[in-house]
């Protein structure tokens, strides 16, 4: 199986004193990382359709899919332009 790009920590931040960053502090090593970058940008889709009523006749589970639609492809267009 295929890892899936998630695009990494939505809010990555170091491990420190109440999340403070710390000069030894490294973010590869040390990274609290929460939501994936993925979940975030199809959050995001997801709010927009709601708010602009744009499926709320598909269903919560045909919504969900196509919010994550827009999150893979906006994953894709940003490999392609940060490398």
């Amino acid at each position: 199986m295929a890892s899936m790009n998630t695009g990494g920590p939505a809010f990555p931040r170091p491990a420190g004193t109440n999340g403070a960053p710390h000069p030894s502090d490294r973010w590869e090593n040390n990274a609290q990382g929460g939501m994936s970058l993925r979940d975030w940008f199809a959050g995001q889709a997801l709010a927009g359709y709601l708010a602009a009523d744009q499926l709320n006749h598909v269903g919560a589970d045909l919504a969900a899919e196509c919010a994550y639609r827009y999150a893979d492809a906006m994953l894709a267009e940003r490999e392609k332009s940060h490398g």
